[in-house]
């Protein structure tokens, strides 16, 4: 509390040599599951950058460069550990707090996190998140649709559909085409969500996958939205 009453005097040194100090210990606080000291530095970074005339562009600029820390692999992966292991509560204020302070360079830790956790709660508290990013930033939620990782690429093209991207359809089409069967499926459900006559058309190939469940999927989604050249 006391640096950041100070950080609030308009002295640029002291105000850089602050932010230095917030940069160490947010790392430190996820670390040990200490969540909430971590979101009440964003709370308060938050507020200070939001006061007219206190932090110059020089600081500004740090401030964002702190939050973008946050979305890098080594934090985020020492956040979902504390989670995974139970320091931190998945329906925490403080969680969401720090879920809303993500950049969409968090989104292919977050989706992996998603698709591999064993915990319901912490893969419903992580797509909520790659949800919000996704819409905010659908060019980077597609482009990680062709991701050579299978779970990264399936893991995306699950949000695209969620999030019903119909300019996702042409790299959804595309993860059609990939070696993966898991790929390929995730691939289908996206396009039958996305319920365009582009995604529909799509999906004809894939009534003839090699993949049992995956002709299934397609089946099923195209009968179930009547589409009525998939007929025959």
């Amino acid at each position: 509390n006391a640096l950041f009453d100070r950080l609030e005097d308009p002295i640029p040194e002291r105000q850089d040599e602050i932010l230095s100090i917030l940069r160490q210990l947010l790392p430190n606080f996820l670390s040990r599951g200490e969540l909430r000291s971590a979101a009440t530095v964003l709370r308060e970074l938050d507020a200070i950058r939001a006061m007219p005339g206190v932090l110059g562009a020089a600081q500004v600029e740090a401030v964002e460069g702190l939050f973008g820390e946050l979305s890098m692999p080594e934090a985020l992966e020492q956040l979902i550990r504390a989670l995974e292991d139970g320091a931190i509560h998945p329906d925490s204020e403080e969680l969401a707090l720090f879920l809303a302070h993500l950049r969409p360079d968090a989104l292919p830790v977050l989706i992996r996190a998603a698709e591999n956790s064993n915990s319901a709660a912490v893969q419903e508290r992580m797509r909520g998140a790659i949800g919000r990013l996704g819409a905010q930033h659908p060019a980077r939620l597609i482009a990680l649709i062709g991701s050579s990782d299978p779970v990264e690429a399936a893991g995306a093209a699950h949000i695209a559909g969620n999030l019903r991207l119909v300019e996702a359809v042409p790299q959804l089409t595309r993860l059609l085409t990939r070696a993966e069967a898991s790929c390929r499926l995730a691939a289908v459900e996206a396009l039958v969500a996305v319920r365009s006559a582009s995604a529909l058309n799509a999906l004809q190939d894939a009534l003839e996958d090699p993949g049992r469940e995956v002709r299934s999927a397609a089946a099923r989604g195209r009968g179930a939205l009547r589409y009525a050249p998939a007929a025959a």
